[in-house]
């Protein structure tokens, strides 16, 4: 009786090992989608910044 208790325990640990472990994957991923359009954002944010930097500096220059 305790050999297929223990691999039936072990079974049951395993298999919720890997559900676990499916659900922190899919949680980084999509952590890693979220970061990717903020660097993006950033990144569009910047070019906008400097545009307007570049024209206020342009219009001092006048």
């Amino acid at each position: 009786m305790a050999p297929d208790s223990g691999r039936i325990t072990r079974r049951r640990l395993s298999d919720s090992a890997a559900w676990v472990g499916r659900g922190i994957n899919e949680k980084l991923g999509a952590g890693k989608t979220k970061i990717d359009s903020w660097v993006g954002k950033e990144e569009s944010l910047k070019d906008a910044t400097d545009k307007v930097k570049d024209r206020i500096s342009g219009e001092e220059k006048l």
